[in-house]
């Protein structure tokens, strides 16, 4: 029984339990109901996110077919690369290194190679291309781009098993560099090159690029910039110039032969001679 000195300190005692917060104690611990209102907020945020995803997506141009990534031809031309004996430089870049940028060694007329003038990775209006001022990877101030001396996370630079060579970068701060004549002579020409990369590739290894395939992709460049001059000269509605650029891509695909897989031995790359101080911007 309660006396009545000891009635204050039992109703004390009751109000105080009666404060605590409801919950449910199990083996998995308490189990609190979630706050509606928070609950709502993020509701309301995750859809206005997928909202702009999905308005960013259709607003964004699609890209001709011949700057999307092909997967599975890509990896048909690693496969061949590798059975031949080459050893492919692969280059990747982002915040986590998720994209594939291209191949730094191979002939300019493979779809996977960075030099091939109207590829993914080689186009000058390409999103994954280094040698495009209009996107991330390669502008002059993007933290992404090699070319930017203060980059914070340049393209790294790996081969077909995973090893690494280093980052191909101008930012002397950064180690491991892939650091030697080649890369030397890319970060310092590399306005040049953007003009056109697969012509600039081409004439440098000539000694060790087979003949045919360099005459090829010299003929290559410059059907490409007759192609370009008559668009940009004669004046097309989009129907034409989708249909034009079916036509064309069908008879690129029968005039042009059967080319092999090739890269340039990494061995050459780094026996490159460096560029005189004059050339250098």
């Amino acid at each position: 029984m309660l006396s009545l000195r000891s009635i204050p300190y039992f109703m004390l005692f009751t109000t105080m339990l009666l404060a605590l917060p409801v919950c449910a104690y199990t083996l998995e611990g308490p189990r609190y109901a979630p706050d509606p209102v928070k609950q709502a907020q993020d509701e309301a945020a995750a859809q206005a996110q997928a909202a702009a995803e999905a308005r960013a997506q259709e607003q964004a141009p699609q890209l001709p077919r011949a700057l999307r990534p092909d997967p599975q031809q890509e990896r048909a031309e690693l496969k061949a690369l590798i059975s031949s004996g080459a050893a492919p430089l692969l280059v990747y870049g982002g915040d986590q290194y998720q994209d594939f940028l291209g191949c730094l060694n191979c002939a300019p007329y493979m779809h996977i190679s960075l030099w091939n003038n109207h590829g993914p990775y080689g186009a000058r209006l390409s999103p994954r291309s280094i040698w495009s001022d209009f996107f991330e990877f390669g502008h002059d101030k993007s933290q992404l781009s090699p070319w930017n001396p203060y980059a914070a996370k340049p393209p790294v630079v790996i081969d077909a098993k995973g090893q690494f060579y280093g980052y191909l970068t101008a930012n002397q701060s950064i180690n491991p560099r892939f650091a030697n004549n080649f890369s030397a002579n890319l970060v310092s020409l590399h306005r040049t090159i953007k003009t056109n990369p697969a012509l600039w590739f081409s004439l440098a290894f000539k000694a060790s690029i087979p003949a045919a395939t360099t005459d090829q992709a010299a003929s290559t460049a410059n059907a490409a910039q007759d192609a370009a001059s008559e668009r940009a000269t004669t004046s097309q509605s989009p129907a034409t110039d989708q249909g034009r650029d079916k036509t064309a891509a069908v008879s690129a695909e029968v005039a042009a032969p059967a080319r092999p897989a090739y890269a340039v031995p990494i061995h050459i790359l780094q026996q490159m001679p460096r560029a005189p101080e004059a050339q250098r911007p």
